[in-house]
């Protein structure tokens, strides 16, 4: 649940925002669909493979009459899905002014990148994306089949012309790998220092 409805604040944060600030949409429609089918679907599934913590039965039960979005989940959704796409227009704002050809490609790949790094922020409520990092293989293969795919999209011609992308160099993937992981310095940071807003 926090996966992709923080996806979908992400995206909807993302297509308001850019217009509102007199930049162009950054995601064709088609993008779109592809985030919301090929990129978001296979980890979400796995991510119903995660293993349960190993402290789970030390919680308290929660309360019976407690709705089932919390207000920490709530703000954690909200707050994630605006960080992305906070990251998102300022690396798009950034190319426009610098390379304006691939704008839209980075804008197209960053978001994806953002996706699959917060996949690995939602392994866990509480505890740290790299505590019992191969617990889940599963999680790891979708986001490894996600993102050669969408290198496909980026890399292999015939693909480039249908979502309209061109090439990125390596400072460009450099680049858009550091503002991604971002996310996840974001979410590690809440967990060690800010627990409290963790527990949903």
């Amino acid at each position: 649940v926090r996966y992709q409805l923080s996806t979908n604040v992400a995206a909807l944060s993302l297509m308001f925002a850019a217009p509102a600030l007199g930049m162009p949409l950054p995601l064709l429609p088609l993008q779109i669909l592809w985030i919301n089918i090929m990129i978001d679907g296979p980890p979400a599934l796995a991510l119903g493979a995660e293993p349960p913590s190993q402290d789970e039965m030390r919680k308290p039960p929660r309360n019976s009459r407690a709705g089932f979005i919390s207000g920490n989940l709530a703000l954690a959704i909200l707050v994630l899905g605006l960080v992305m796409a906070a990251i998102s227009l300022a690396v798009f704002s950034f190319y426009l002014s610098f390379e304006p050809d691939k704008a839209f490609t980075v804008a197209f790949t960053l978001f994806v990148f953002l996706q699959l790094f917060n996949a690995l922020n939602c392994r866990s409520a509480q505890q740290s994306a790299f505590f019992r990092p191969f617990s889940n293989p599963s999680l790891f293969a979708a986001i490894i089949v996600s993102l050669m795919l969408h290198m496909l999209i980026v890399y292999f011609a015939p693909l480039q012309g249908i979502f309209k992308t061109v090439p990125l160099g390596i400072f460009d993937l450099a680049l858009i790998t550091g503002a991604a992981s971002l996310i996840v310095v974001l979410e590690e940071f809440k967990k060690k220092f800010v627990p409290k807003v963790t527990v949903y």
